[in-house]
C-alpha cells in the first residue's frame, strides 16, 4: 500500500529538490526537511507506551516510543535521509544497504549488507528517495526477509508507479510512504518528471 504524504511544506521542498538549478547545499537541506516530514508521518505507526514523569510543576503521564527501530538507508542516496529520521528516532540502530547494477541500470547484479540476524519483532524503515523501477527494493526486501525481518516500512521522497506496483504485488503487506507519484520512468529508468539522480545531487557530483 501507499501512503502519500502531501502539505503546502512538503510540497514546497518538493519544488527545490526538483529544480536543476538547485545548488547541493539549498538540496541537502530540502531533502532534509521532507524527510523529516516522512519520519512524523512514519511515527504514527510505532507502537508506544505511557509513561510517568515528574515536571518541574508536578507528575504527568506521556507517550514514548515503544518498539526496536532499525534505520536502513539504501547507499548512496538514503543516506540523505538518514540525519532526519535519526532525529525524529534517537533510539534507533542502523544498518546499511548496497547493491549494485548493470550497465542498463535494470538488474541487480551485486548486493552488500551490513546486517546479520534480526529480531523479528523490530521495525525496519527502508530509506530510499526514489522508487523507480522497484527492483532495488524488491531485492532489499528479500534480504531482509531472508534474515528475519517481519515488519518492513519504506520512506520514499518520491515514488513511479511501475516501481511501486512491483513492490506491492510482490510484498502487499508492506507499507511505502511517499512524497509524490510521478508520470512515468524514462527509458534508462529515471523517474520523470523527478529530480534526476539524487546520490549525485546531494554530493555535487553532477
Amino acid at each position: 500500500m501507499i501512503n502519500l504524504i502531501s502539505n503546502k511544506a512538503i510540497n514546497n521542498f518538493l519544488s527545490i529538490l526538483r529544480n536543476k538549478e538547485t545548488p547541493s547545499n539549498d538540496f541537502r537541506n530540502a531533502l532534509n526537511i521532507i524527510s523529516m516530514g516522512l519520519a512524523f508521518e512514519i511515527s504514527n505507526t510505532i507502537n508506544s507506551k505511557q509513561i510517568k514523569i515528574t515536571t518541574p510543576i508536578e507528575q504527568a503521564t506521556c507517550d514514548v516510543y515503544d518498539e526496536e527501530l532499525i534505520l536502513l538507508p539504501i547507499l548512496r542516496s538514503g543516506l540523505g535521509m538518514l540525519n532526519s529520521f535519526t532525529t525524529i528516532f534517537p533510539s534507533a540502530k542502523i544498518e546499511y544497504q548496497a547493491l549494485s547494477k548493470t550497465e542498463n541500470n535494470y538488474e541487480i547484479s551485486g548486493l552488500y549488507s551490513s546486517y546479520g540476524a534480526i529480531n523479528p519483532k523490530a521495525k525496519i524503515i527502508i530509506l530510499e528517495p526514489m522508487i523507480a523501477t522497484g527492483n532495488t527494493l524488491c531485492t532489499a526486501i528479500d534480504s531482509l526477509r531472508m534474515n528475519g525481518a517481519q515488519e518492513i516500512v519504506i520512506a520514499s521522497i518520491i515514488s513511479a508507479p511501475a516501481g511501486v506496483e512491483k513492490v506491492i504485488t510482490q510484498f502487499p503487506e508492506i507499507n511505502i510512504y511517499s512524497c509524490a507519484l510521478d508520470e512515468e520512468l524514462t527509458y534508462n529508468s529515471f523517474i520523470s518528471p523527478g529530480l534526476g539522480d539524487v546520490g549525485n545531487r546531494i554530493n555535487g557530483t553532477i
